[in-house]
């Protein structure tokens, strides 16, 4: 029993559990990092320890000023009402990506009862009640790519035909964003092959960890994707094209030491009337990294001569 009254016995047991658990400090900085934590996110202890939470994880969509506006994000919020609570994030992975995790926060009181502190667990089975949902998660064996765990070319045709036949029939509207690895020959030349297919393994994550659920992620080419926007048009195309880009934008992968970058290229088109699946593909074929998608590729045909 005395040994129970060692503080440092709970440290070992907070270290020993698979659910990760993290402390930060009253200026957003990270105080302690447990196994579970690296386990999730690929970060060992002496590489968080004393930097800013924000640079390992991102607020949630629509809280993000709110909580970047004290310079504590993603837990300034929190800290500032003293509320345990549950908030969505992203972390980001050693490896380069995004992932989408549950977080279950909580305050830390002093003897006093101010806050000095918060605590935050999350596990990989909250990590995979959001990953295991939409129809890119649920794919036949003959439909996938190994390389990169998305839906592979042949199948992602298939669902492409789809979503033009409801269109055809229904008028139901869908987009489409094609994701390019640019001068991808070039980093295989310089990193080696092994590196390309982990940037290729994380470009993939990230685009999955991205989208709704009713969306669709796939392997288009040897450094494509494509990605299948359902029931969306004009500003909705608009909004997940640009989101995509601030996404991959902050993608990398650790290489022997390097942190390494691989430039990325989106077009993007809405179906119209009277397309074909040739001329949908051709309009979202953008040349060298995209900065913004032209009007002609949002906006239906008759919202145009209108």
């Amino acid at each position: 029993m005395s040994e129970l009254q060692n503080p440092e016995i709970y440290r070992t047991v907070l270290d020993s559990l698979e659910t990760g658990v993290c402390v930060v400090d009253l200026d957003g900085r990270i105080a302690f990092w447990n196994q579970g934590a690296t386990h999730v996110a690929g970060y060992m202890h002496h590489e968080v320890i004393g930097r800013p939470c924000q640079e390992f994880m991102s607020c949630p969509r629509g809280n993000q000023e709110r909580a970047q506006s004290d310079g504590k994000a993603p837990f300034g919020r929190i800290l500032h009402e003293g509320k345990a609570t549950m908030v969505a994030l992203r972390l980001r992975h050693r490896r380069g990506h995004q992932l989408p995790v549950l977080m279950h926060v909580s305050p830390v009181r002093n003897q006093h009862g101010s806050v000095i502190a918060i605590v935050a667990s999350f596990d990989s089975h909250s990590l995979k009640l959001l990953n295991d949902r939409g129809p890119r998660n649920a794919l036949p064996l003959a439909g996938l790519d190994v390389s990169t765990g998305v839906a592979n070319r042949s199948f992602s045709l298939f669902h492409l035909r789809e979503q033009m036949a409801s269109f055809v029939e229904y008028r139901v509207p869908f987009g489409i964003l094609r994701v390019r690895a640019n001068a991808f020959d070039q980093f295989c030349a310089s990193y080696g092959r092994e590196a390309g297919s982990a940037a290729l393994l994380v470009m993939a994550q990230t685009l999955s960890n991205s989208f709704r659920p009713s969306d669709f992620v796939g392997r288009w080419g040897e450094d494509e994707f494509l990605v299948i926007l359902a029931n969306c048009a004009g500003a909705g195309i608009r909004s997940l094209y640009e989101r995509t880009q601030k996404s991959l934008s902050s993608v990398e992968i650790r290489w022997w030491g390097e942190s390494l970058r691989v430039p990325t290229s989106i077009g993007c088109s809405s179906v119209e009337l009277g397309d074909t699946i040739e001329l949908l593909l051709s309009r979202a074929e953008e040349p060298g990294t995209a900065t913004s998608p032209p009007i002609s590729h949002l906006e239906p045909k008759e919202s145009r001569s209108s």
